[in-house]
């Protein structure tokens, strides 16, 4: 993934160099959520290092905060943040930090439940949206110990990426199914609102089409109209 995101700035830091003063870029940061294809994992790390040597070189300007770890060298785990930051901090030659919430065998109809969709139609906000924002927000607070550069540059939220729809697609309930995209547009407005920033970019990863999402003509699932709700 190579991408150039123009973004309004969250916080520009002013550095001092030569005796001159210059606007520093500030660090970007990103948002990943969703469920087990977000997750990270030890032994992929392992299997990929003949491959794909490069995801071990340790970057300079990439941090990586999941949940209350944090690390700044890419190779010990492995999951989707490692080869999206290495190739941001590449392509933008700047400091970039990705935030990452996760669970695995989790929906948007319960589990991420956003506050909008409650507002809506009623529940229960859910636990992992509510523990996405919270974590998020502790690690603001530390931010400048966790990622040393936004003391002198500041910070910028760059995007949101999401990547989930397999267990929506499972639940056997066809209404779910349909007031997916529904949802969807309620959590992306509601990370906007709660992170602070009211045009953050969003990248959807959709879901494949296989019979295990998709289902079959005696055993219909939502995998199809979940991909739809993505694309749109």
């Amino acid at each position: 993934i190579k991408m150039k995101l123009s973004i309004k700035t969250v916080v520009i830091a002013l550095a001092i160099s030569c005796g001159s003063t210059y606007a520093a870029k500030p660090v970007k940061i990103y948002i990943l959520a969703g469920q087990s294809n977000m997750n990270t994992f030890k032994h992929e790390a392992e299997l990929l290092k003949k491959d794909y040597p490069d995801l071990e070189i340790p970057t300079k300007n990439l941090w990586y905060v999941e949940g209350p770890s944090r690390s700044g060298l890419p190779g010990k785990t492995w999951g989707v943040e490692t080869p999206f930051g290495l190739d941001l901090a590449k392509e933008l030659q700047e400091p970039v930090l990705i935030f990452k919430s996760n669970r695995g065998g989790t929906t948007l109809n319960s589990d991420w439940l956003p506050p909008s969709t409650v507002k809506r139609s009623g529940g229960k906000v859910g636990y992992l949206y509510n523990r996405m924002i919270r974590r998020f927000h502790n690690m603001i607070k530390d931010i400048e110990t966790i990622c040393p550069p936004v003391k002198e540059r500041g910070y910028e939220i760059a995007g949101f990426v999401w990547f989930q729809g397999e267990s929506d697609a499972c639940i056997i309930r066809p209404d779910d199914w349909k007031d997916y995209e529904q949802k969807l547009r309620e959590l992306i407005a509601d990370v906007r609102r709660d992170v602070g920033v009211e045009d953050l970019p969003y990248l959807n990863v959709q879901i494949n089409n296989i019979p295990l999402w998709d289902g079959t003509e005696t055993e219909p699932k939502g995998g199809a109209i979940i991909r739809e709700a993505q694309k749109k």
